[in-house]
């Protein structure tokens, strides 16, 4: 169980990784002046987004590393795991509260798809562990995977995104 959930958890990780690596190191549209250009409002979503993703990855990357070797019962690293678990919920609280440009709406739509699942698992996982349920466990495995798919989704419409318009 934990094997699994940590490299469900890892897959999650990469997956918003890949999104920061479509923002930061994507191709670059050369020779292609007839480009819109990305506007302002599009650019300040885009980095929101992008602080967002770096807040999710890093919390990610914990709970990943805390569940490799579950310490129920340990005070220590209940608190820990609970942390990491609220600073899921506030990233898709910030998230929620984005509001995307017109021309970015399907991205932040499967963007909120990932996250609902990240927040889902959360309350799963923390009531699996208090009442220790092994299928609230795998219940909230099962929504860090398609959380993990939706981020992978999303990063295909980013590079989509970033290909079609030039930076100004």
């Amino acid at each position: 169980m934990s094997r699994k959930t940590g490299g469900i958890i890892l897959a999650c990780v990469l997956g918003i990784f890949i999104i920061v690596i479509a923002f930061t190191c994507g191709p670059e549209p050369t020779e292609l002046p007839e480009l819109p250009v990305m506007t302002n409002e599009e650019q300040d979503y885009i980095s929101a987004l992008l602080n967002n993703a770096n807040t999710m990855d890093g919390a990610l990357e914990e709970f990943s590393t805390l569940m490799i070797e579950p310490q129920i019962g340990i005070d220590k690293w209940t608190l820990d795991v609970a942390t990491q678990l609220t600073i899921i919920r506030l990233a898709y609280d910030e998230a929620a509260q984005m509001n995307p440009p017109a021309s970015m709406v399907n991205i932040h739509s499967k963007y909120m798809q990932a996250m609902n699942n990240f927040n889902d698992a959360t309350y799963l996982i923390a009531s699996g562990i208090d009442n220790l349920d092994i299928g609230m466990i795998e219940e909230a495995t099962n929504k860090m995977e398609l959380g993990a798919q939706y981020i992978e989704e999303t990063a295909d419409l980013i590079v989509a995104f970033r290909a079609a318009h030039s930076i100004g």
